[in-house]
């Protein structure tokens, strides 16, 4: 769906006033542009663009991932050349309105002209390096920017061209800076932008302000086609006790549960134990200890015991539950080290 708007606001060179109109088409890879004529001016042709590129499906715990974000030249004739505004310029950069290069890494709602909504903001899912360098046969080609936080309740980061006063300049329609980044995983998002698809997704916003030297400005707007965050894998080791005699001792498991990411507190574990006429473990167990917590710091964690009364091999199975930021893990009937013969 495309929608516009049009925002007045006084012209700082004259009586006159500007007027801003951005349209927005939502939750598409996509790079809008926002036209700001100045007075006297009948028909400008300047446009800008910016889109966000983030890799579709990543997992917690993933570091040195590659992202993008890139600046367009929209223009028309009679306009070529477009700057980049960065945050403080003077006019025709918007002072006071305008923050720069800037990027939300994650969002799990938008509203409006693919601005993140409150409700969605979603920092912490991302860490992003704190340099960019632009890529190699773009406008902004060994340029390099400086990755700042300017917005810590939406996660909003700043990229300034280094040194402090240098400019990305685009110099013809359609030539692009591309600004490329790293950035870790640090936690599955807490909002999901898209509960329809299978998984836990977010997406990302753009935004850059360019003029034309004149009294022309353009601000474009993108969001990202969204970024899918799956859960961490850990693994569960598990050990049974050591054989016993009838009448001469108990039956316990223990499980440590290893490569949890940033994890989170509420996470289980379930002991089942399957008896001696039960080879597969399809059966009802003869014993069960449920709901065992396991620690954030992690470690070994143990069931209840049992005492067997009839001879035999007996099974092990032992599950964990998960977390918002690590899955469910589970291991299987005959795993090594988990059968207790009672003699």
């Amino acid at each position: 769906m495309l929608t516009c708007e049009s925002i007045t606001r006084p012209s700082p060179r004259s009586t006159g006033v500007a007027r801003t109109l951005r349209c927005v088409v939502a939750l598409v890879a996509v790079s809008l542009s926002a036209v700001l004529v100045g007075p006297g001016i009948a028909d400008a042709g300047l446009g800008a663009g910016a889109t966000p590129s983030f890799p579709s499906v990543v997992t917690v715990g993933a570091t040195g991932l590659t992202a993008a974000i890139q600046l367009e030249n929209n223009n028309t004739d009679p306009n070529t050349t477009s700057t980049v505004c960065n945050f403080g310029d003077a006019f025709p950069c918007p002072s006071g309105f305008d923050t720069g290069i800037t990027l939300i890494p994650s969002c799990g709602q938008l509203v409006g002209f693919s601005e993140c909504a409150p409700g969605g903001a979603d920092p912490g899912v991302f860490q992003v390096s704190a340099t960019a360098i632009g890529e190699v046969g773009s406008a902004c080609a060994g340029m390099t920017f400086a990755v700042t936080l300017i917005d810590a309740a939406f996660g909003r980061l700043r990229f300034t061209p280094q040194p402090p006063g240098a400019h990305v300049v685009l110099p013809a329609s359609g030539s692009v800076c591309k600004i490329n980044f790293t950035f870790d995983v640090l936690k599955a998002p807490s909002v999901d932008q898209n509960p329809a698809t299978p998984g836990v997704q977010t997406v990302q916003v753009v935004d850059n302000t360019q003029h034309d030297g004149g009294s022309i400005t353009a601000s474009g707007r993108g969001t990202s086609n969204g970024t899918t965050v799956e859960r961490a894998t850990p693994t569960i080791a598990t050990t049974a006790s050591a054989n016993v005699a009838l009448g001469a001792g108990t039956l316990i498991d223990n499980v440590i549960v290893s490569g949890r990411v940033n994890p989170q507190t509420g996470a289980t574990v379930d002991f089942r134990l399957y008896g001696p006429n039960d080879a597969a473990c399809s059966g009802t167990p003869v014993f069960v200890s449920l709901g065992v917590p396991y620690p954030l710091a992690g470690g070994a964690v143990t069931s209840a015991a049992f005492t067997p009364t009839v001879a035999g091999d007996y099974r092990w199975v032992a599950s964990y539950s998960g977390d918002a930021n690590n899955a469910p893990v589970s291991g299987a009937c005959n795993d090594a080290n988990e059968i207790t013969v009672a003699t």
